[in-house]
């Protein structure tokens, strides 16, 4: 099992010109049952611990990236949440 910081983000910016992140701040924790997990597992973590709320339509704009320590969520092209792995 792994736990995962969670970050949530300041950011100034647009679609157009892009995004910077401003500040951030840690809103909670999750665990990982799984060293492998997908998109949706990660998606239903933060939405258990009540750190995000998801619509089933948001899923259509989310796009999820990162690596064995680190993951950065986007919606609709705008950073949101960052993980970094404890």
């Amino acid at each position: 099992m792994a736990k995962w910081r969670v970050f949530s983000l300041d950011v100034w910016g647009n679609e157009e010109d892009g995004y910077d992140v401003n500040d951030r701040r840690q809103v909670g924790a999750i665990d990982l049952k799984y060293k492998a997990f997908s998109d949706n597992q990660l998606l239903k973590a933060l939405v258990d611990a009540g750190i995000a709320t998801m619509e089933p339509k948001d899923k259509n704009h989310i796009f999820i990236d990162g690596g064995e320590d680190y993951i950065s969520i986007d919606y609709r092209g705008k950073p949101v949440f960052q993980l970094e792995k404890e």
